[in-house]
């Protein structure tokens, strides 16, 4: 856990140094996929407007709730239908 801490923390510093420099926007969802692994889901954006925007689109989900469910989702080993 403490090195998927570690490196997501420093691609996290890149993307808020590139948005700085270039105005990019990002979004970044990171969980888990296995049940033994510790570290809990994670969400980064660069901007509140992306937020709005996946809040609004996910059909007023938090970013947070999302994470959980999709941490659950890849947890658990199911197959999506397409």
């Amino acid at each position: 856990a403490l090195e998927t801490i570690s490196r997501a923390d420093l691609v996290l510093r890149q993307l808020s140094e590139l948005h700085e420099r270039t105005d990019v926007n990002v979004m970044v969802i990171a969980t888990r996929s296995h049940a033994d692994h510790y570290n809990a889901p994670y969400v980064f954006y660069t901007d509140n407007k992306v937020r709005q925007f996946a809040e609004a689109a996910l059909a007023g989900k938090s970013l947070s709730q999302f994470a959980m469910e999709m941490e659950g989702f890849l947890i658990s080993g199911l197959k999506c239908a397409y």
